[in-house]
Parts: C-alpha cells; sequence; structure tokens
C-alpha cells in the first residue's frame, strides 16, 4: 500500500503543479470573469498567489478523500493532506518576504520556483504526516480553517485588505 501512496503523491505533485501553473493565467484567458479570479490570481499579490497552490491543492485533498482503500490503510489521509496544505499555502509568504526581504527585491525565477517548492513542501508535509493517527482529532478544526482560507481568499480577491501581501 505504500508503492500506492506514493504514487498518488507523485501524480498530485504533477497534477498540483500544472494545475496550479494554468491558474497563473487563467484569469486572463477568461476577460477577467469575476467567478474564475475567486480561484485564480486577479493580481500579482502574494495573496493571489497563494490561490495557485492552495485551490489545486484542495482539489487533489478532494479526490485523495474518494480513495476509500487508501483511508483503510492510512486514516489520517485526509486530516495529513490538509495540514500540508496550509504548510505549502503559508509556505509561499514566509519565503518570498525571507529571500526579498534579504535581496531587497523580489526576481521572478525565484518567485516560480517558490511555487514548485510550495507544492513538494505541502506534499511532504502530508505525506509525513499520513500514518499519525493521532492526526485524526484536527480533522475538523483542519477543515474549519480550510474553509475560513476559502471565504477569505473569495471575499479578498475583490476586496482586498490595504496590506502589504494583499497590494
Amino acid at each position: 500500500m505504500k508503492k500506492e501512496l506514493r504514487k498518488c503523491f507523485i501524480i498530485g505533485f504533477i497534477f498540483i503543479s500544472v494545475f496550479g501553473t494554468l491558474l497563473h493565467f487563467l484569469y486572463e484567458w477568461n476577460s477577467d470573469n469575476r467567478i474564475v479570479g475567486l480561484f485564480s490570481p486577479v493580481n500579482e499579490s502574494i495573496w493571489e498567489h497563494m490561490k495557485l497552490f492552495f485551490f489545486p491543492m484542495l482539489l487533489f485533498t478532494v479526490i485523495m478523500s474518494y480513495f476509500h482503500m487508501l483511508q483503510v490503510y492510512y486514516p489520517a489521509l485526509v486530516p495529513a493532506l490538509l495540514l500540508g496544505l496550509h504548510a505549502g499555502t503559508w509556505f509561499i509568504p514566509s519565503c518570498f518576504y525571507t529571500y526579498s526581504g534579504i535581496l531587497g527585491r523580489s526576481i521572478t525565477l525565484i518567485d516560480v520556483l517558490l511555487f514548485y517548492l510550495a507544492v513538494f513542501f505541502g506534499l511532504r508535509v502530508a505525506y509525513n504526516k499520513v500514518k499519525n493517527s493521532g492526526l485524526q482529532k484536527y480533522e475538523i478544526p483542519l477543515k474549519i480553517l480550510t474553509m475560513i482560507m476559502v471565504t477569505l481568499f473569495m471575499l479578498f480577491s475583490y476586496h482586498p485588505p490595504r496590506w502589504g501581501m494583499f497590494g
């Protein structure tokens, strides 16, 4: 079963990477459609770029939750994926502000690499925690936190606060 899990996570890396990359352009490709903008970046802010990982990883988590055989062997699968979702999402601004603060500017190539590192990091966190049965008690709080993040992403897409990461 470990091979199947590893295979799913490799497929997840490819899925999230491709879907996240496409999301970067989806809003513009759809003539700035406001509904598309709820799930894809509407500007170049760090907050909006967190969507590139968040929504593909959320979709991957939903898909993985339907693999009941995996959940029999790994009952902490869903909370582990949700933990990885939040870890990877917040990895992006943490690393961006660290490196750009040190360099005094941002570099597009590094920003792109940060996205793929976030995908790897989020999935690695999930993979490392999937065997931790104690994580199951955090499933409800992680689901609530995820719903809060979905709400904030949608709200702040068109009504962002006037703080640095939103502008």
